[in-house]
């Protein structure tokens, strides 16, 4: 009379291994984009937040966005006009400092300061009361534009005049962005300084605080950003559409569409137009 089986042959453990291995091979790369689709509706949902925390400042305000001057309690070479939206909005995080970041850009890790990347935080250092280097150092991977900024004087080269004020200024207000992912406090791109519009060569290219288009101009959400817009509507953006955006007042959103490949570079030059 025949034994009965007890255990597997080498060759079905072989075999069950081998499916296995297949399967997983089938399985993490689904996995890794719905990870990648779960953290972008994160970050969508802190940018919802944002725009309660930017909705209520205007309202109690009169429509006036912050003023872009360096608080009393910011420290000399710390954010300028760029962040000062972390002080003016304070009351508003300050009490869920996990809005400051991005979930697909949680740890810091500038390789040349305190700046991001496309999947790094960056540092609010040298704001006594908020943050810096003799205090807690918040992260951020959110950034402002600061062209919101209303101000009756140039900031960092920007022209004042060019400057959106007050909410109530803004036209075609679901074109104009106010707040988004970005690997620094905020920036002014505009197409009168080159090196404030011109694009990375690389994804998370870091060249200084000057290159203000790069601090947003990046793949961090599956071929682009997260933007919250002037009318309180946030939608992802791809890398090169950013350029079609209405910065400021006078930005020409349709400039973009005749550079030519050598300027774009080999990262974004085969990326759509339209």
């Amino acid at each position: 009379m025949a034994k009965p089986r007890t255990a597997f042959t080498l060759i079905e453990l072989l075999v069950v291994i081998a499916i296995i291995a297949v399967l997983m091979g089938i399985l993490m790369p689904v996995l890794g984009k719905v990870r990648k689709q779960a953290r972008g509706a994160a970050c969508m949902s802190n940018l919802k937040q944002w725009g309660i925390v930017w909705s209520m400042y205007a309202d109690s305000s009169d429509g006036k966005f912050p003023d872009g001057v360096i608080p009393a309690n910011q420290r000399i070479g710390g954010g300028m006009p760029r962040g000062q939206w972390v002080t003016a909005l304070k009351t508003g995080w300050e009490k869920h400092p996990e809005m400051l970041l991005c979930p697909s850009a949680k740890t810091h890790g500038g390789i040349e300061g305190n700046e991001g990347s496309f999947d790094k935080s960056y540092l609010m250092s040298d704001y006594v009361g908020v943050g810096g280097s003799e205090n807690i150092q918040e992260q951020s991977s959110y950034g402002m534009n600061c062209w919101a900024y209303n101000t009756n004087v140039d900031l960092q080269g920007r022209a004042a005049e060019w400057h959106w004020k007050s909410l109530y200024r803004v036209k075609q207000a679901s074109d104009v962005p106010l707040f988004l992912d970005s690997m620094w406090r905020g920036g002014g791109p505009f197409w009168e300084d080159a090196d404030s519009i011109v694009p990375p060569k690389v994804n998370g290219q870091w060249n200084g605080a000057g290159y203000e288009m790069m601090h947003f101009a990046m793949d961090r959400h599956s071929g682009g950003v997260n933007v919250l817009f002037m009318d309180n509507t946030i939608r992802k953006v791809r890398v090169k559409k950013l350029w079609g955006l209405k910065w400021h007042r006078t930005f020409e959103t349709q400039r973009y569409l005749h550079a030519p490949d050598s300027w774009w570079g080999s990262w974004l030059s085969k990326e759509p137009l339209e």
